[in-house]
């Protein structure tokens, strides 16, 4: 779900644990998923952040044609 919404231009709050830093490549505002401090920062920067989110749009295309993320997206 998460490379199908960056692909969509969906700006992404992912985790920074397990396969998420790796899969969203700077193309996801990542955060620590047992804070709850961070969720709502994160939050908060895509809600109103425009140029932020702007750069996290603007990575997905190079990232999605990135072979190892058209394979996550088969495998599930």
């Amino acid at each position: 779900p998460m490379v199908e919404a960056m692909t969509c231009g969906t700006p992404v709050l992912a985790s920074n644990v397990s396969a998420m830093p790796e899969i969203a490549a700077g193309a996801a505002l990542l955060v620590d998923p047992l804070s709850t401090d961070e969720l709502a920062t994160g939050m908060e920067q895509l809600s109103s952040d425009a140029h932020q989110v702007g750069n996290l749009i603007w990575t997905v295309p190079g990232r999605a044609s990135n072979p190892r993320t058209q394979l996550c997206m088969v495998q599930k």
